[in-house]
C-alpha cells in the first residue's frame, strides 16, 4: 500500500511551514515519515506541499494549491492500478508510530469497504494524553474524536475529489454546508455534540448516500492518531509526550 502525506500551511508566516515545525531538533513531518516507513505494509510515500525534506526515501512533490490539488498531484505521481487502497496521513501527528499504523490497517482488513476512517474514544485520548484539546462528537456508541489517517480506494478518491473540494470551500458557510449534508442530518449531527443522537451506523449510511462510498469508521485505541498539532504552542505537550515515551 502506498501512502500520501499532506502538509498544511502554517498558522502565520512567521511560524514557517507547519510540516517543518521543530520538535526536539527534527521537523514534525519526519516523525510521521518514521512511523509510515516502520509499517511493514507501506511501500512508497509521497509528501505533497514541500519541495524537499530530510528523508531521502520519501518522494517530495511541491504544491501551493488546495488539499484537492495536492491529492490529485500525488495520485498522478503514484500512477497506481485502479481500485487499490491508499493511506492518507497529515503531517501534524508526530506521536504516530509504525505499530499504530499497522494496527489501524489490521482493523481495516480485508479492505472490503471503499473508505476507512479511524476514530478514538474520548477516554482513550484523556488517559494517554491528559489535558490535550480535542473536538469530540457524542454518538450513541460513545464519545469520539476523529483521526488523522484515512484509507481509501484510489479510484473512489479520484471520483469524489470535486465533492471534497466543495465541502472544503463551504466549510465556513454553515448554510451551504447544511444544504450539502441535508437539513435533517445537520440538525441531528449538531445535537450529537451534546446528547448523542446519531450512531456510527447512521453516519456510515449518510456517507454512502452522499458520496456513493462504502465507508467504515474504525474504532482504535491510539490517542496519537487524533492528536494533531494545530498551533506552535502545542509543541510543548508533544515534547512532554515524547519524553514520557522514552522514560
Amino acid at each position: 500500500m502506498d501512502a500520501i502525506v499532506l502538509t498544511g500551511g502554517s498558522v502565520s508566516d512567521k511560524d514557517g511551514p507547519k510540516a517543518l515545525w521543530p520538535i526536539q531538533g527534527r521537523a514534525m513531518v519526519d516523525y510521521v515519515l518514521d512511523a509510515l516507513f516502520a509499517a511493514v505494509e507501506i511501500e512508497r510515500i509521497v509528501v505533497v506541499g514541500q519541495t524537499a525534506g530530510s528523508s531521502a526515501r520519501a518522494v517530495w512533490l511541491p504544491g501551493s494549491g488546495s488539499i484537492v490539488d495536492h491529492l490529485q498531484a500525488a495520485l498522478k505521481f503514484l500512477d497506481r492500478p485502479r481500485g487499490e487502497h491508499v493511506l492518507i496521513a497529515t503531517c501534524d501527528v508526530p506521536l504516530l508510530t509504525g505499530a499504530m499504523v499497522e494496527d489501524v490497517l489490521g482493523r481495516c482488513r480485508p479492505f472490503r469497504r471503499d473508505f476507512y476512517y479511524p476514530i478514538v474514544r474520548r477516554e482513550d485520548c484523556e488517559r494517554e494524553l491528559p489535558g490535550i484539546r480535542r473536538t469530540y462528537v457524542k454518538l450513541r456508541d460513545g464519545t469520539f474524536t476523529g483521526g488523522n489517517l484515512f484509507v481509501i480506494r484510489d479510484d473512489v478518491l479520484s471520483r469524489i475529489l470535486p465533492v471534497i473540494d466543495r465541502f472544503i470551500r463551504n466549510r465556513k458557510n454553515p448554510l451551504r454546508l447544511s444544504k450539502e449534508l441535508g437539513w435533517s442530518f445537520t440538525v441531528r449531527l449538531a445535537a450529537s455534540r451534546v446528547v448523542g443522537v446519531l450512531s456510527i451506523d447512521q453516519l456510515e449510511s449518510r456517507v454512502r448516500e452522499l458520496f456513493a462510498v462504502r465507508a467504515s469508521a474504525v474504532i482504535c485505541p491510539h490517542a496519537a492518531i487524533g492528536a494533531d498539532v494545530d498551533e506552535p504552542e502545542d509543541l510543548g505537550w508533544v515534547d512532554r509526550a515524547l519524553a514520557a515515551r522514552l522514560s
